[in-house]
């Protein structure tokens, strides 16, 4: 049971857990009622799933560790291992890190920190999964790193990711022999489709090197599944191939939209689908959604089956774009999914009214009212707009940049205010 806290998953992609069976059903379209099932029987404490598979076991990998084996060709397995997201009260010494260097401080500081259920469970409530764990893998960005601290566990070390409230952290390594927890804003996926809009000093001949096999068997990497990714996103087409093994299958989807959507509205960070012809079955209009893409099968062997006219569709970047407006200017924020390598500047006012963007996921504009160096248009006596232009090169234009509409509208209807005694609670301060 899993009082005060929330039952959720632990996945490792590309293996397998042998143990004692429970339940196997066979015919499922998705992986998450497997997930499901397996937290409604009480003695489940993990799964195998694979293609509509789901065995349901007695045991986990934290238990019998010798029974977790990578899978083999032609497809391979998701594993899924049941614990409780609860909260947190402990006591962990804190390395302090600089720009670039982490260094311990020689006067230990300890901090005790309390971190409620409810703070975790908003989090990953509704999500198929808390965290995906890559064993023997290590983000090696070292300077993306924001944290470095002590943790019990792998799954003690996410915690403290997905409790973070100074900065959003997308992933972790985790070092079983140090108990060392490294904290990062990014992840595989904020970089992988722009490795070659990456900064000249982060560069290698290996485009994998930020994401790699670890020197030691000590080093895991987890990868946050509770984050809220942007939803205006754009796909890239990846011709003659598709996932072996995926998450979510559904029949009779009506268009290529449709399966696109149902991939940005899966309770996973979805990062790929295929829609069409069933190349095994030959049924037509089926869309299988993944959480992974080419940059998340770097561990895991064949991840990939060769089919002629096959497509997958990959997910490249998503923004969300929002507007602030206050007394004299209006903010243009956006959120990006890949680290941003280019500048938002107002369309009209290209060279005085401009961000110059390097390695963010986000970035505004601030627009200045009754200001000649942004350009911003009074409509009527409410209502300021300009338009802005975003632009993924530093220095060339390319096709996936746009321009857009910003808009402030305000209420310049009579409004009274009248006094009243004020009130204050003792207990408030």
């Amino acid at each position: 049971e899993c009082e005060n806290g929330l039952t959720t998953f632990e996945i490792v992609t590309g293996f397998k857990f042998d143990g004692e069976v429970i339940e196997e059903i066979s015919g499922l379209q998705n992986i998450t009622d497997c997930l499901r099932k397996c937290s409604e029987i009480i003695e489940c404490k993990s799964i195998n799933f694979q293609n509509g598979f789901c065995v349901i076991h007695k045991s986990n990998a934290v238990e019998n560790p010798d029974s977790l084996r990578t899978s083999k060709f032609p497809v391979f397995t998701v594993y899924g291992e049941k614990y409780c997201l609860k909260g947190l009260m402990i006591t962990f010494e804190i390395h302090y890190k600089s720009r670039l260097n982490i260094t311990k401080v020689e006067n230990r500081n300890h901090t005790s920190l309390s971190i409620t259920g409810k703070q975790l469970k908003n989090k990953c409530t509704g999500r198929s999964w808390s965290h995906e764990r890559v064993v023997g893998f290590q983000f090696k960005l070292l300077k993306f790193e924001k944290r470095r601290v002590f943790a019990l566990s792998s799954k003690h070390c996410i915690q403290l990711c997905l409790q973070e409230h100074l900065f959003s952290c997308r992933s972790v390594n985790y070092n079983k022999h140090r108990n060392e927890c490294s904290l990062f804003d990014i992840d595989r996926h904020s970089i992988s489709n722009s490795f070659a809009n990456y900064p000249e000093s982060a560069r290698s001949d290996d485009s994998e090197s930020y994401f790699s096999q670890s020197s030691t068997d000590s080093i895991d990497y987890l990868e946050n599944n509770c984050i809220d990714d942007p939803q205006e996103c754009d796909f890239k087409i990846v011709k003659g191939r598709v996932l072996n093994t995926v998450d979510n299958v559904y029949h009779n989807v009506s268009s290529f939209e449709e399966c696109r959507l149902k991939c940005l509205h899966s309770k996973y960070r979805c990062f790929s689908f295929d829609f069409g012809i069933n190349h095994r079955s030959q049924e037509s209009r089926i869309c299988r959604t993944s959480h992974l893409n080419t940059a998340s099968t770097r561990h895991i062997d064949n991840a990939f089956t060769d089919i002629p006219g096959a497509i997958t569709y990959e997910l490249v970047s998503c923004l969300n774009v929002t507007v602030e407006c206050s007394a004299r200017q209006m903010i243009a924020r956006v959120k990006s999914s890949k680290l941003f390598n280019g500048k938002v500047y107002s369309k009209t006012k290209p060279s005085s009214c401009i961000n110059d963007v390097s390695n963010a996921l986000d970035f505004e504009l601030t627009l200045p009212y009754n200001d000649l160096t942004c350009d911003v248009t009074q409509l009527q006596e409410n209502t300021f707009t300009s338009d802005i232009v975003i632009q993924y090169n530093d220095r060339v234009l390319t096709h996936r940049d746009f321009s857009l509409s910003v808009k402030c509208r305000y209420d310049m209807s009579n409004q009274t205010i009248s006094n009243a005694p004020l009130q204050i609670d003792e207990y408030a301060i």
